[in-house]
């Protein structure tokens, strides 16, 4: 093959540059979605820009939101929103428009890396494989999702890493070259660790390619493994490990009773990933339990064992024959298998993101293909051009598509209840969101119909995956604010009764629903068990003493109702109830100073008017009690108002 003009790698060049520009404009007016919330927009580490520029260096990457040091370590990438948060604010298009810039030098440093491995005879080849990284569709979450800026940076950095590792070997200032790819390393494991797979690809690259002594590799190498070693050691030191609880919530290995399962499933799960990065449809932002189920098929296993025996056929076969194909099949095994729990456990089953890194394995097998035939047959290697264009537009259409998924959380996670069906993480979510919604909505009808539509959602995670303490408890909360009170009585006793530990707001929400159903009886059992675990929660005293009040028990009710103003001397219920008391015992007057007590924290002033002209009219006074029961119509215009204002009208001809 003649070599390209230059003027036609520039065009190249170019072409790479703005292709990615081409396929995610659409994001740029995105919002926040997903994992943006609490990563970007609701993190205070992030959202006060440098500020806390201690935490990012020293805490995990949620910690700000979630106030939980385990899990993710990717400080630089972190770094990168603080600073983007400094400049511009908490502007989410700035963002998007960042993402895509870095994927589009990403993309570029592939060429330049590829181009630089096969030679310039090659260019067009490498060009074209090229080309199908950039439009792979399995790309979309790491693009438009803001958040997964990590994947983006650990190949942006492990692609510099290599472009000066290889540079190292071929020309001047070999210390300058070392330097600038150790930093590059370390810059790409600090923005997510698993940029640590680079480390071993290139110097395996240099001895196929059979023109550097081992020695010579191992030595440079040696700068490479003690940056790895800095990081671990420093994720070690600051982070805290995860716990097993949390993991099992979004990996379905944990459900696995047996070894055989287990194997199997994460066979599946392998078959599964190498299944989206040549056939990426449907794509989903969850593939949680079980939409990959539990699997005892040993036809996996073996499906598994006969592709990675081809795999590994081709990285023995290459490493002895020193043929560069040996590589590819290492990049695959590197980049893919921790995600497949197969050789460890992550915290989920799968996601688009962790392809990003795997999907250059599809552009090289292309590549591949191209070296093959390229000498053998002219008919098939222009076949091969035009099936690459075919693919090329397939995937930028989907690319196009899938874009629109991501413009925010809503769309994300009803599109994820169709994309992924058996998932009970989708349903859990989009439920969760929409309760959200509902309780911030100002308008009644719309609350209703939103948490009516997270029941339904919370129902299906449950139909999949019973054992949510928490879901139970929000299917019943939904339920009771649509006044659906047998249904959510039924859910409140099942996140209590069924679970070895007793939640307490759904003790609590079980108590004010009995209350409103005025079942004061089994209202009171449930508040005393609340205060039984947390004397302090939501005022619980409080409403024991206004329990005890609507039974007529006043000496329990005045006890418990001292308890709650001692915790909190402004709360507004308190303070009415024990007006409430003294009007019981007859002291208008110190019932009438506590309404007026009341008063000063609330402005509920309809009740206080109507008590305190309850208690003028006990003392006889008819003009006063007159007086405040105008106010209370005034306020809220009631007929049993209108009614007594009306007798009192006819009492003060009498008395006035």
């Amino acid at each position: 093959m003649k070599k390209v003009p230059h003027n036609r790698k520039n065009w190249y060049i170019l072409t790479i540059i703005i292709l990615p520009f081409f396929l995610y404009l659409n994001t740029i007016n995105h919002y926040y979605a997903a994992d943006d919330i609490p990563l970007i927009k609701d993190n205070p580490t992030i959202n006060h820009g440098l500020s806390h520029t201690s935490d990012i260096l020293t805490k995990s990457t949620f910690y700000g939101y979630y106030h939980q040091n385990y899990g993710a370590y990717r400080p630089f990438t972190m770094l990168s929103f603080a600073i983007e948060t400094q400049l511009f604010g908490l502007t989410p298009a700035i963002s998007h428009f960042f993402n895509i810039l870095f994927y589009s030098l990403t993309c570029l440093l592939l060429f330049i890396v590829l181009n630089k491995i096969f030679g310039e005879k090659y260019q067009l080849i490498v060009f074209v494989s090229t080309i199908i990284f950039i439009v792979h569709p399995i790309h979309v979450e790491v693009v438009a999702n803001i958040k997964s800026r990590d994947e983006i940076f650990a190949m942006l950095f492990g692609l510099l890493f290599p472009l000066h590792f290889l540079n190292l070997y071929t020309k001047k200032r070999k210390v300058k070259y070392f330097i600038f790819s150790v930093l590059c390393f370390i810059l790409g494991v600090f923005s997510k660790e698993n940029a640590l797979f680079f480390i071993a690809i290139f110097p395996i690259y240099l001895y196929l390619t059979d023109k550097y002594k081992i020695k010579k590799i191992i030595i440079h190498s040696l700068g490479y493994l003690l940056s790895a070693a800095l990081f671990l050691l420093t994720r070690n030191y600051f982070l805290e490990s995860i716990p097993v609880q949390q993991l099992s919530e979004t990996n379905t290995l944990f459900h696995a009773d047996t070894f055989i399962e287990k194997l199997c499933t994460g066979c599946y799960i392998f078959l599964f990933n190498c299944k989206q990065i040549i056939f990426p449809y449907p794509l989903s932002w969850d593939y949680g339990y079980k939409e990959i189920a539990i699997q005892n098929n040993p036809v996996i296993i073996l499906m598994t064992i006969l592709l990675l025996g081809g795999i590994f056929y081709s990285i023995i076969k290459g490493w002895l024959n020193k043929k560069i194909q040996g590589i590819f099949g290492l990049i695959f095994l590197v980049s893919l298998l921790p995600y497949s729990h197969l050789l460890l456990k992550v915290a989920v089953n799968t996601a688009d993101r962790f392809l990003f890194v795997p999907s250059i394995v599809l552009s090289a097998l292309i590549l591949l293909c191209y070296l093959f035939i390229i000498k053998r047959d002219a008919i098939l290697n222009k076949l091969l051009y035009i099936f690459s264009i075919l693919i090329a537009l397939l995937f930028a259409f989907s690319t196009i598509n899938q874009n629109t998924v991501w413009k925010d959380t809503l769309t994300v996670f009803k599109d994820g209840t169709k994309k992924a069906p058996n998932s009970y993480y989708t349903h859990k979510s989009y439920g969760l969101w929409l309760s959200n919604m509902a309780d911030s909505s100002n308008s009644a009808e719309e609350k209703t119909l939103l948490y009516n539509k997270a029941a339904v959602s919370f129902s299906k995670s449950l139909e999949i995956y019973p054992a949510q303490q928490d879901i139970w408890y929000m299917q019943g909360r939904c339920f009771s604010l649509t006044n659906n009170y047998n249904e959510a009585r039924t859910a409140y006793l099942i996140s209590i009764e069924r679970f070895s530990t007793e939640k307490i707001e759904s003790l609590y929400n079980l108590a004010s629903l009995f209350e409103i159903v005025r079942n004061y009886d089994s209202s009171l059992i449930y508040f005393l068990k609340v205060a039984k675990h947390d004397s302090t929660f939501k005022n619980v005293y409080g409403s024991i003493g206004r329990i005890y009040l609507y039974k007529n028990e006043l000496s329990n009710s005045y006890s418990y109702l001292s308890k709650s103003l001692k915790q909190d001397s402004t709360n507004f219920s308190t303070l009415s109830n024990i007006g409430g008391v003294y009007y019981y015992y007859h002291d208008y007057d110190k019932a009438i100073n506590y309404y007026l007590k009341s008063g000063k924290y609330s402005k509920d002033f309809c009740s206080i008017y109507k008590n305190i002209g309850a208690c003028w009219y006990q003392k006889k006074n008819y003009k006063k009690a007159l007086e405040y029961y105008n106010l209370a119509y005034q306020c809220k215009p009631e007929n049993d108002v209108l009614t007594i204002i009306n007798s009192l009208k006819k009492l003060s001809l009498v008395h006035f």
